[in-house]
């Protein structure tokens, strides 16, 4: 589950590859190419993945999902 982007900004790019449903290597290619369908903050060797992204993402999807 998705925490409140009011509690918590941001969160690990592990979590957002679970959340996604996608696996550490293809998450981190896509992160790498620049096809990962939000935007990233990187600090150092840091990735963390904004959580209202995330979840505006995830929200999107599903409303198209419910359209089909």
């Amino acid at each position: 589950m998705i925490p409140d982007p009011a509690t918590r900004a941001c969160i690990t790019a592990d979590e957002a590859f679970a959340e996604l449903g996608i696996d550490r290597t293809t998450g981190y290619r896509a992160i790498k190419e620049g096809t990962f369908p939000v935007p990233v903050i990187r600090v150092g060797r840091l990735i963390r993945v904004p959580t209202a992204a995330l979840r505006r993402l995830l929200l999107e999807g599903r409303a198209l999902h419910s359209l089909c």
